[in-house]
């Protein structure tokens, strides 16, 4: 007798040591008015087979009785006869173990009953097979694990769903892999020249041709400063000098020097350092974090504690690590970077021409070059013609130059540029001492600006700071600081009016005058405490006992000569009263304000 059904064994281990468990899904079908196969799911030990094939006969008929009686019988000896016809052989015992006696009894049964129940039996089965093949199709459609689970229980379905996971995993392992591109390294190690892991993503442009441009100042050219040049017409600002090593220890007050102003259209942030991997590694804190459309490299700064750590000038001296520390920049950096240096360290002895031409294949985008040497400082006058030299040549490896030094006027910033292929002069001290120079590139004029109006700029300047550093007492505070900073270079201002030639050189020192007010007088004094003054009519009264001292030695020519002259009574006729006097007097024409 046949028994068509559904039967999945799917062997598993069980909890028991040496043991194994058998699920098997025993469908019956019951061919009753609207009734449905009936599902057995068991789950017995090898041991157990007898007793469970009972047991499920058993469970067949007290359905089928709930039915009809002869579809339930039917259906007992369905599924007697489907026990009957597993032998012995077919089920293994376990430890040599023979099958239990039960199982052969239930089979001896169900041979002997009714010839007519089996025969319905028959006929419900084969009216039955179409439906079970219909129900077998979607799952052979998707595959022997899916038919295998669809026929299974609950648990079976999610441990084959399981077990398929891994095998597609596996056969994914097995597949030939991608091999991962090499990353370009990044620090002191494997940046160097013909290094291709350090060749820079792609030479970013950077376009100043012909714009007024504000030097990077320290202390002064902060935020408010730099908002109040680009007001009067500036186009390019860049961020006070900030060292790298500072940035990368996350000290607050030097990330605060990067912080742009909307108002700054084309804004560069200025950084400081000797060492290729402080650089990269701060190039891509920059890149990420930073608003800036370039960022430029201090090669220039002569500033003695700058360049006791390497940086600045003293690159200058050292080619290799120059170059390393530019290309490990440009290599971390999306942004055009710019490199500012100067001539050279020593006085004759200029280096520039020769570096500027390599800087191109270092990835640098364009090149600022202060005609000064480092020991130079700012004694003596800007050498331009060295400058329009080195033009021609960043010319032909395509490299934009732009000039630094002695700009003072919109005439001289004209002459700089015509004919000698810099790209734009780079304003400096003419911006602290006179900001309004932005106004006469634009407009190609001289101004003689009233002191009403000086003391309107003055005004603006405390109305940024109190904006930007805050309007509570330490705020307020800071901006007087910073207000008595620029009034410091401020007064080295003469009116146009009073001047019998046109216009201001940067080298002159003008002698005290009476001007034509009070207030344009006051403007004009050399004294701190007239500072003072001023900065109490903006920002109310000064604290008790408060005393300002300038950080920068603008203003040291105005006492240069009287401290010479006490230096030299005190030690008159011998040769460290003139050494020592020469010392004062390269300090009183000294200006380290500018950084390169």
């Amino acid at each position: 007798m046949r028994v068509r059904g559904h039967l999945s064994v799917q062997p598993r281990h069980s909890s028991i040591p040496g043991q194994q468990a058998t699920r098997l899904a025993w469908l019956l079908p019951v061919h009753a008015a609207g009734g449905l196969p009936l599902r057995c799911d068991l789950q017995v030990g090898w041991h157990a087979h007898a007793a469970a094939a009972a047991a499920a006969a058993a469970a067949a008929a007290a359905a089928a009785a709930a039915a009809s009686a002869a579809a339930a019988a039917a259906a007992a000896a369905a599924a007697a006869a489907a026990a009957a016809d597993m032998s012995a052989a077919e089920l293994p015992s376990e430890a040599g173990k023979p099958v239990d006696a039960s199982f052969a009894a239930a089979a001896a049964t169900a041979a002997t009953a009714d010839s007519a129940a089996a025969a319905a039996a028959d006929t419900a089965m084969d009216d039955l097979a179409g439906l079970y093949e219909a129900a077998d199709a979607p799952a052979a459609a998707a595959g022997p694990a899916a038919g295998v689970a669809a026929s299974s229980g609950g648990g079976d379905a999610s441990y084959l769903a399981k077990l398929s996971a891994e095998q597609q995993q596996a056969e994914h392992m097995a597949q030939p892999q991608p091999q991962p591109q090499p990353q370009p390294r990044v620090g002191a190690a494997g940046v160097g020249a013909g290094d291709a892991l350090a060749e820079p993503r792609s030479r970013a442009r950077l376009d100043v041709a012909g714009k007024s441009y504000l030097a990077p100042l320290t202390t002064v050219g902060n935020l408010p400063f730099r908002r109040l040049c680009v007001g009067l017409g500036c186009e390019v600002t860049c961020g006070e000098m900030a060292l790298a090593t500072n940035l990368l220890q996350g000290q607050a007050s030097e990330w605060a020097l990067l912080k742009r102003h909307p108002s700054e259209k084309l804004f560069g942030v200025q950084v400081c350092g000797g060492y290729p991997d402080a650089m990269s590694h701060l190039a891509q804190l920059l890149d990420e974090n930073i608003d800036t459309d370039f960022v430029d490299i201090n090669c220039g700064c002569p500033i003695d504690i700058i360049c006791e750590r390497g940086a600045g000038s003293a690159l200058l001296t050292r080619p290799k690590r120059l170059e390393h520390v530019v290309r490990a920049t440009a290599a971390c950096i999306s942004k055009p970077v710019v490199v500012k240096i100067r001539k050279g360290y020593y006085d004759n002895t200029d280096v520039a021409h020769g570096i500027i031409p390599q800087m191109a294949e270092w990835g640098a985008a364009a090149v600022t070059l202060h005609g000064r040497s480092r020991q130079q400082r700012y004694s003596r006058a800007a050498d331009w013609e060295y400058i329009r030299r080195c033009a021609g040549i960043a010319a032909e490896a395509g490299l934009p130059l732009v000039g630094n030094g002695d700009v003072f006027s919109y005439s001289e910033w004209a002459a700089r540029l015509s004919g000698t292929g810099v790209a734009t002069a780079m304003i400096g001290r003419a911006a602290l001492v006179k900001p309004w120079v932005f106004t006469e590139i634009a407009e190609r004029r001289l101004w003689d600006i009233s002191a009403s109006e000086r003391l309107d700029l003055l005004k603006a300047f405390a109305s940024h700071g109190l904006e930007h550093w805050g309007s509570d007492s330490r705020g307020v505070e800071a901006t007087r600081r910073f207000l008595l900073e620029w009034l410091s270079y401020t007064h080295r201002y003469i009116p146009v009016g009073l001047l019998e030639v046109t216009p201001q050189l940067m080298q002159w020192r003008p002698p005290a005058y009476r001007g034509r007010n009070e207030l344009e007088t006051l403007l004009a004094s050399e004294s701190a405490a007239d500072w003072v003054r001023i900065s109490e009519m903006l920002l109310g009264p000064a604290p008790p006992g408060f005393n300002f001292v300038p950080k920068h030695k603008s203003n040291a020519y105005a006492v240069g000569a009287d401290a010479v002259a006490q230096l030299a009574g005190a030690a008159a006729g011998t040769e460290a009263a003139r050494a020592a006097a020469a010392d004062v007097a390269a300090a009183a024409g000294e200006e380290e304000q500018e950084n390169g």
